[in-house]
């Protein structure tokens, strides 16, 4: 049930069953059977498109099925992705 106050909306809190980690953040035993049933997938040590130089990308993504219907579309997305790349160049700090 909910309740309006003011312009806001009040809602309930949700029942008392509705499985929740208990108040020192285990998790239930649920979320327990599901992590062994669907263990997480390894992280491998590098990520592969991650790596790749700043041509190989701009060659992937100036190709189908990015490319759009419009040809001035594709030059403002060319000279964005130019920009976006020179940024993520730069170093942080």
């Amino acid at each position: 049930m909910n309740t309006l106050k003011g312009r806001h909306r009040h809602f309930d809190p949700p029942p008392p069953t509705v499985a929740r980690p208990d108040r020192a953040g285990r998790p239930t035993e649920e979320i327990t059977q599901l992590l062994v049933r669907f263990p997480p997938r390894a992280r491998p040590p590098v990520w592969a498109t991650t790596r790749q130089t700043r041509e190989q990308v701009l060659e992937l993504l100036f190709a189908a099925p990015f490319l759009p219907d419009k040809p001035n579309t594709q030059a403002q997305r060319r000279r964005g992705l130019r920009r976006t790349l020179d940024l993520a160049r730069r170093p942080t700090g």
